[in-house]
């Protein structure tokens, strides 16, 4: 029997901030490698797109095992969903014969997914990928980078 589990201090978060978190398995067996993954994957139909952040491996892994984790919270993409695609954010857990498991995040500004479905949303600051996204909650502005 094998257990794998991630357990995030939070689920959501912005970009910049730290996300930490402990990640625990339970095999039969001590892995050869243990890893954990910060990436996104783009969801939609005929789209199958992944994207990676960040990756650190534990060390000597153990057949029951425990590890602290920590990663900065990335700026772009942010989490979102629209009619034709969504993009999840999340933490993936693999292990050299024992398996895989994730755990859905959400990285966005304001540490809340973007619905592209809400008209009030989307007030343009400049325009798209200029520099960043250049979309900003209503009412909120672009930050200042002078």
């Amino acid at each position: 029997m094998s257990r794998l589990h991630i357990a995030p201090e939070r689920g959501s978060y912005q970009p910049g901030e730290t996300i930490t978190g402990e990640v625990s398995w339970t095999l039969a067996a001590a892995p050869r490698a243990a890893r954990l993954r910060l990436g996104w994957r783009l969801e939609g139909p005929g789209i199958a797109n992944l994207g990676e952040a960040e990756e650190v491996g534990f060390e000597q892994p153990l057949a029951d095992d425990r590890r602290a984790f920590s990663f900065v919270a990335p700026a772009l993409p942010p989490s979102l969903r629209g009619r034709l695609f969504t993009v999840v954010w999340g933490l993936e857990l693999t292990l050299d014969e024992g398996g895989s498991h994730r755990e859905d995040l959400v990285i966005a500004p304001d540490g809340a997914e973007i619905d592209l479905q809400r008209e009030d949303w989307l007030v343009a600051a400049e325009p798209p990928f200029a520099k960043g996204w250049g979309f900003f909650p209503a009412g909120r502005t672009p930050p200042n980078d002078s």
